[in-house]
């Protein structure tokens, strides 16, 4: 049992900051697209 909670929270560590990393950064990228988009 603590072998898995081990394992799943070494598989959330490196999962998690992926996700979050391929869901920001087309977010913020989406963001600026549209700030230059309205400013020019």
């Amino acid at each position: 049992m603590i072998i898995r909670i081990d394992f799943f929270q070494n598989f959330s560590g490196m999962i998690l900051p992926l996700l979050f990393s391929s869901i920001a950064l087309p977010l913020r990228q989406i963001q600026t697209l549209n700030y230059t988009v309205t400013n020019n």
